[in-house]
């Protein structure tokens, strides 16, 4: 169990109780954030699929993140990123 929480063997020989318990509670944390965050990307791919058939506009579809749902807000490394992302772009459409 302490090498499936992230322990390496010097550790889990060597450490306390307290220790072992810190690892396994954050290798549960980590699982449960991974099942919340897998459950709401299907919740988002149902509800996009569901609004696209049983809307009565187009303005009423909700539709599927285009990118990767962050939940650090970190507004000056997605702004710089994007731009690099769109330079990039911009250079290879230069190419064709």
């Amino acid at each position: 169990m302490a090498l499936e929480c992230g322990m390496n063997v010097h550790d889990f020989w060597y450490a306390t109780d307290i220790e072992l318990h810190a690892y396994e509670k954050a290798y549960f944390n980590r699982i449960n954030q991974n099942a919340w965050l897998e459950g709401f990307y299907s919740y988002q791919a149902q509800a996009s699929v569901l609004s696209g058939i049983f809307a009565k506009k187009k303005s009423d579809i909700q539709e599927y993140p285009k990118q990767p749902i962050r939940f650090i807000n970190d507004n000056k490394t997605s702004k710089t990123e994007l731009q690099k992302d769109q330079e990039f772009r911009d250079i290879l459409m230069q190419c064709y």
